[in-house]
């Protein structure tokens, strides 16, 4: 870059780089305990795939314990009682006896 002509408007006129700063002996250290292996990887990996699905099935799980409580609740209100349900029995059954397999 010496000879360059200072007269010549071609030249090329570049910043000097920036001196990278050398890591210390601990910062190396450091720098290596805090890879993670593909062991380590994986196994992360697994944990939080198995800890996604269990939300999953926890939130169905609440869904579902939420939807039977409303169908209860809805039974309830629209049913008939016991009393009306006795005397819907079929005919066919009346003055018979009740078989063991049947009870």
């Amino acid at each position: 870059l010496e000879d360059l002509d200072p007269d010549d408007s071609n030249a090329l006129i570049l910043p000097a780089k920036p001196k990278k700063k050398q890591k210390t002996a601990h910062q190396k250290a450091l720098a290596l305990s805090t890879q993670l292996t593909k062991e380590d990887l994986a196994h992360a990996k697994t944990i939080r795939k198995n800890h996604l699905r269990k939300q999953t099935q926890l939130k169905l799980h609440q869904q579902r314990k939420q939807h039977r409580v409303e169908a209860y609740a809805a039974l309830e209100k629209h049913g008939i009682g016991k009393r009306e349900q006795e005397l819907m029995v079929s005919s066919r059954d009346l003055g018979g006896r009740v078989s063991k397999r049947e009870r």
